[in-house]
């Protein structure tokens, strides 16, 4: 009976991700990520929700079923939709919108980008697409294909950042396939404010980032110390709730 139970409830809450993708009611919070010498915004990270009084509006429970309903490409698409809608409508010319890319369909992404994009006449090299860990990780079988589609956004003129990276390996990896971007998550950011010796090794890693031209955002900033820890190692982006929570609309 108790499995029973636990089935339902997970086709239900695969249901709700599939009725706010084909619904149309997905909403997308935007999250500012500013320089941390001048406070000038860069740009938002695009945060996708469902709806609020059900289910999936949280991110991870949402990105979970949508990957368990099989309906990445839809999702996929419906973000990058609303995205530069969003785009179009809030933010000025010469501000980014970053989109994660969770679930890639590799046989049409162009089309599938390229379609909305010129739809509400965004410029390529203000979509920033960020490239999370669930792809380029070695658990994701698609590591080998990160330099393929890096190479292929930035071809078509679109920007790219490689998101969620906390370890050495990471950085490394990272490097090899020269995005525009690269974000150092929470954790990274946490044990870059503990551990002195860590924090030696990632500013080295921002050195070499720095010196082929890409820039390096941290995540995770919630405090004026951290700010003037990141600054210090030549982090020039941050992005957390010290600066600016994820909300509808931009920071004024």
């Amino acid at each position: 009976m108790g499995g029973y139970i636990i089935t339902e409830r997970i086709n239900e809450i695969m249901e709700q991700a599939r009725e706010a993708i084909r619904g149309g009611v997905l909403t997308l919070l935007l999250q500012p990520i500013v320089n941390l010498q001048n406070g000038e915004v860069l740009g938002y990270e695009a945060l996708a929700r469902g709806p609020k009084d059900g289910s999936v509006y949280e991110a991870s429970v949402l990105t979970w079923a949508v990957e368990r309903a099989g309906c990445e490409k839809e999702f996929c698409e419906e973000v990058v939709r609303l995205s530069m809608k969003t785009k179009a409508a809030k933010l000025p010319r010469g501000i980014k919108v970053f989109i994660n890319l969770d679930h890639v369909p590799l046989d049409d992404m162009d089309a599938v980008l390229h379609r909305h994009v010129e739809e509400y006449g965004i410029d390529r090299s203000e979509v920033v697409f960020e490239i999370t860990e669930r792809l380029w990780g070695n658990t994701s079988g698609l590591t080998m294909l990160i330099p393929k589609i890096v190479r292929s956004l930035q071809r078509y003129g679109y920007r790219v950042a490689m998101d969620d990276l906390a370890t050495a390996m990471d950085m490394a990896i990272a490097l090899t396939n020269r995005p525009d971007y690269v974000k150092l998550d929470m954790f990274c950011v946490n044990r870059i404010m503990s551990n002195r010796e860590f924090r030696e090794k990632v500013s080295n890693w921002v050195k070499h980032f720095s010196e082929v031209g890409i820039k390096t955002i941290a995540e995770g900033v919630d405090d004026w110390k951290k700010v003037e820890v990141l600054e210090g190692m030549g982090i020039s982006y941050g992005q957390g709730y010290l600066i600016g929570i994820p909300s509808r609309d931009p920071v004024e």
